[in-house]
C-alpha cells in the first residue's frame, strides 16, 4: 500500500475514532497519519490531546500548527474539512480561533 493510502485511511479512522470517543487511538492514527505525510492531521492531534485534558500537548502541537499555517482557523476546519463536531471542540479548547 502506498503511504498516501496509508494516511488517508489514518485519516478516516482517527476522526472516527474521536467521535466515537477512542481519543488514545485517534492520537495514535493522527501520528502514523502525520508519519506519512499527511502534516495536515497536526491540529487534529491537537484537538483530540485537548479533549483528552492534555493541554499543554494540545497548545504545544496546535503552535506547531499554527507555525505551517497562520492563517489557520476553525471555520476553515469544520469547513473545508469536515471535522466531527466533538474534534471541533477540542480544537477550540486548545486555543484555535474561530475567525
Amino acid at each position: 500500500m502506498t503511504a498516501l493510502r496509508v494516511g488517508l485511511r489514518h485519516i478516516t479512522f482517527d476522526d472516527a475514532k474521536v467521535g466515537l470517543g477512542l481519543l488514545d487511538d485517534a492520537i495514535e492514527e493522527y501520528r502514523k497519519a502525520i508519519g506519512v505525510g499527511y502534516h495536515n492531521r497536526v491540529v487534529n492531534l491537537a484537538g483530540a490531546y485537548a479533549l483528552q485534558g492534555k493541554m499543554d500537548a494540545a497548545k504545544s502541537v496546535l503552535a506547531e500548527a499554527l507555525c505551517a499555517n497562520p492563517k489557520l482557523t476553525l471555520r476553515m476546519l469544520t469547513e473545508r474539512f469536515a471535522i466531527p463536531p466533538s474534534l471541533a471542540e477540542g480544537c477550540a479548547k486548545a486555543g484555535l480561533a474561530e475567525e
